[in-house]
């Protein structure tokens, strides 16, 4: 069934999701989602597999019905207790899929023309593959592109309606790893230019990280899906709510310790805090959070991987086994200092 509502507030962000639920027979895949995202804001939700990212962007799109909760796009209330209100194609939503889902048989202007509405300018096509860099690509077809220049033109099929918002499913996951930063410079720049709301899923730390004006990290348990912690990128890697974001944001290593207010001592020695805290804790250790310094000493080097600017260590340490960035992989055992203040988790 799908009813139109034409409800709007002024003001509002070009995204509102409160309390979405969404199950796939008895299987609770989002748990309550809350989520908001202002405009011409990029926000990139981050998550583990199975988490419910990719659900959450079709429930936005309209391509799945949630069972409860409201989602709100340029305000306009699209889905509400467990109603599509609006239908696909009236939603002002882009979609750039994993697989960029182009037309085989199409020429690059062609695919983009396909979508857009017919009393658009004859010029849009030219306009926005001028956007993404592809303007002497137009009469080729997909299969004589590379994976980036795909993604550009899926990027630009989606950009020609001028949507309201723009959802990316994993944009980068058919690009080489050597040219994912280079595309993603380019992504944020055009979506700048744009002026463009959007919101992102991926896997990869490091993509989230450097594009994300907030990031929005998803954990999933037995009722399905939830935000996590939704913040500023810097601030969720580096003071993360629990070990299990801290995990999804990067190498991590932890050392029980305890606290008293901005001081917390363990088998390393003391450190202080940013957080105060008391009683027993786990310190969040980054690799740049330890110093390694090879020598005769108590640690002992379990691995050494090289990585261009230095070499990762595994460390085997009073404490268990951290991770630190070191200069140098020739000497097997070493002494290790922690870099403070550091984030203290508390242990439940």
């Amino acid at each position: 069934m799908s009813v139109r509502s034409d409800k709007r507030t002024h003001g509002d962000n070009p995204l509102e999701v409160q309390g979405l639920e969404t199950r796939y027979g008895q299987t609770p895949i989002l748990g309550g989602i809350d989520l908001s995202l202002e405009e011409g804001e990029l926000i990139v939700m981050l998550g583990a597999s199975g988490s419910g990212k990719t659900t959450l962007l079709r429930a936005i799109a309209g391509l799945v019905t949630p069972d409860s909760g409201l989602i709100r796009v340029g305000g306009v209330d699209v889905t509400r207790g467990g109603l599509d209100l609006v239908p696909v194609e009236r939603r002002r939503v882009g979609f750039v899929f994993q697989d960029y889902a182009l037309f085989p048989t199409m020429t690059v202007s062609d695919n983009i023309r396909f979508g857009l509405p017919p009393n658009s300018s004859t010029d849009r096509p030219d306009e926005v593959l001028k956007l993404v860099g592809m303007s002497a690509y137009g009469n080729r077809l997909p299969a004589e592109l590379s994976g980036g220049q795909q993604q550009r033109v899926a990027l630009a099929r989606s950009l020609a309606p001028r949507p309201c918002l723009l959802l990316l499913d994993e944009p980068f996951a058919n690009v080489d790893l050597s040219r994912r930063r280079s595309l993603g410079r380019d992504l944020r720049q055009t979506l700048g230019n744009e002026g463009m709301s959007t919101l992102m899923v991926t896997h990869d730390p490091d993509t989230a990280m450097t594009l994300a004006d907030r990031l929005a990290v998803l954990v999933a348990d037995t009722s399905g899906g939830t935000v996590a912690q939704y913040d500023r990128p810097e601030r969720i890697y580096r003071q993360p709510l629990s070990r299990e974001i801290a995990e999804l944001l990067g190498t991590a290593s932890f050392v029980r310790a305890t606290a008293e207010g901005l001081q917390a001592t363990g088998p390393l020695g003391s450190v202080e805090l940013i957080n105060e805290s008391h009683g027993a804790v786990d310190l969040l250790l980054r690799p740049e959070d330890v110093d390694f310094a090879p020598g005769p000493g108590p640690v002992r080097v379990r691995s050494a991987s090289f990585y261009g600017r230095g070499y990762r260590v595994s460390l085997e340490t009073p404490a268990g086994e951290i991770e630190a960035d070191a200069t140098t992989a020739d000497s097997r055992t070493g002494r290790v200092t922690l870099r403070g203040p550091l984030w203290a988790i508390p242990v439940t």
